[in-house]
């Protein structure tokens, strides 16, 4: 699933992520936000962003994921049992892979929504050495707006919020190869 398409999944507010829970074979269990896939135990599939295993997909109840969707370049996946170069997931596999495309020129975008406060910033470092540095940040607003919406009875020992925070440089430093450290 290329991240042109799943950005614009009804009711995923333009999150790619969300659009996992739209998949076939894939269902919401236990706390809001763990993914089941056909009817195995969390646990018992894969989630990994760039062949790294994440526990969670999704921030705060699932309601936003914990990767930008301007991060992500492709979704993989792979419902039922898998081999041993997936793990050997019982349920099956989500692989997301982010985004290595070059830029070559500054670009971002800033957003504010009902959820969240959120920004990325792409640009090239060194155009001769060819690299290059993404970043994203995001804050949840939950936290503030809460308080203003209900009923002064109602009180929260911690209101819920989340941040994250993406840092990606690239190094290409010939055509075929490529050096990524991403956190």
């Amino acid at each position: 699933l290329r991240r042109e398409e799943i950005a614009k999944i009804p009711g995923t507010r333009g999150d790619a992520l969300q659009s996992i829970r739209s998949l076939p074979g894939v269902a919401q269990a236990g706390p809001p936000g763990i993914i089941v896939i056909r009817g195995a135990a969390p646990q018992d599939s894969r989630i990994t962003i760039d062949g790294v295993d994440v526990p969670i997909l999704y921030h705060f109840f699932g309601l936003q994921s914990v990767l930008p969707t301007e991060f992500i370049d492709n979704i993989e996946f792979l419902p039922g049992g898998s081999g041993a170069d997936q793990g050997r997931a019982i349920g099956g596999a989500i692989n997301v892979t982010t985004r290595s495309d070059a830029v070559k020129e500054p670009l971002g975008f800033a957003e504010v929504s009902f959820i969240n406060v959120a920004g990325l910033v792409q640009a090239p470092i060194s155009k001769k050495h060819k690299i290059q540095m993404s970043a994203a940040i995001r804050r949840s607003l939950i936290d503030f707006i809460l308080p203003a919406v209900l009923p002064s009875t109602v009180k929260f020992t911690t209101a819920p919020s989340y941040y994250d925070a993406q840092l990606r440089l690239d190094w290409r430093p010939t055509d075929r190869d490529r050096v990524t450290l991403f956190g």
